[in-house]
């Protein structure tokens, strides 16, 4: 299967549900990002981003359109109270309320493909507040440019088999 780069995800309801989905492969990924060196030599980027309070009509105005993104994780900080990032659950758009001094990390494609699908990319969007601004700042983990993306070795078995092929990170990205 092709990568896809707009995944809608679920997002766990509760912890207990996420650690009985995934406890056992937490700590797997982690060695295997480690020993495969998926995030060694690896691009950041950050992005500081405000979006005005100037438009009159928000519901008229897309912030950052529906995406997900080309990397591994996302970690953004939502600088200030003003609501505006959207997870897509079930078909439903859901509001990320900021907490203060905390940060949302986002799964993004590349680490869906590494894991095989056990953790999917999150379909997101940015709207638009016509009374507050929103402030945010995100960094973005990548792969090594002159690495290959594909899924780790040990997540493909006959009961799991390969979701999707393994690339040179550049074509990825084309």
């Amino acid at each position: 299967m092709e990568p896809k780069r707009a995944r809608t995800s679920g997002v766990s309801s509760s912890r207990a549900q996420h650690d009985t989905q995934h406890g056992a492969h937490d700590s797997q990924f982690m060695d295997i990002a480690h020993r495969n060196r998926y995030l060694t030599n690896s691009p950041q980027k950050a992005s500081l981003n405000s979006q005005a309070s100037s438009y009159f009509q928000p519901e008229l105005v897309t912030g950052i359109s529906p995406h997900s993104d080309a990397v591994a994780l996302t970690i953004l900080l939502q600088a200030n109270e003003t609501e505006g990032l959207q997870v897509k659950k079930d078909g439903v758009w859901i509001p990320v309320s900021p907490l203060p001094n905390a940060f949302v990390i986002n799964i993004e494609d590349i680490l869906e493909i590494v894991t095989n699908g056990v953790y999917r990319s999150i379909e997101h969007k940015v709207t638009v507040n016509s009374t507050k601004e929103r402030l945010s700042i995100a960094t973005f983990l990548s792969p090594s440019m002159d690495g290959e993306v594909g899924p780790t070795a040990s997540l493909v078995t006959p009961q799991t088999p390969a979701k999707f092929k393994t690339i040179k990170v550049t074509e990825y990205l084309k």
